[in-house]
């Protein structure tokens, strides 16, 4: 679902940028497609958060069931353990970005009836 959602909001991302450049003349669908690509994207940036705190789950029983067969040694020694915690902070930083993308993406929601996003707050998603 991750996926298709990205695949739309490129894709309806297309049709607000055609009607802020006067391309596309019907203002009215313009917003209205831009508002379903913010949803798009907020949808996207909730799968996500999701996949990453059951990845951050499996992550922390594997670590743990490792912890139990390294009793007596230096944890911070096994280089499968330090594996194992890179990718659980890997994890953690893209729950943090994934949320995030998840707040601005409610945020330009929120704006949007309002009036019309700039174009540095469309291309932030971007970057």
């Amino acid at each position: 679902p991750k996926n298709a959602l990205l695949s739309t909001l490129l894709f309806l991302d297309q049709v607000f940028w055609l009607g802020r450049s006067g391309i596309y003349k019907k203002k009215e669908r313009a917003d209205l497609i831009s508002k379903i690509s913010l949803y798009c994207w907020m949808s996207s940036s909730v799968c996500t958060s999701l996949v990453e705190i059951g990845e951050l789950g499996r992550l922390s029983a594997s670590m743990k069931k490792l912890e139990k067969d390294l009793k007596g040694i230096d944890k911070h020694e096994n280089d499968q353990y330090q594996a194992k915690v890179q990718k659980y902070n890997d994890r953690s930083l893209a729950l943090v970005k994934a949320s995030l993308d998840t707040v601005v993406a409610d945020g330009l929601l929120q704006v949007a009836p309002k009036k019309n996003q700039s174009p540095c707050h469309r291309g932030f998603w971007v970057c």
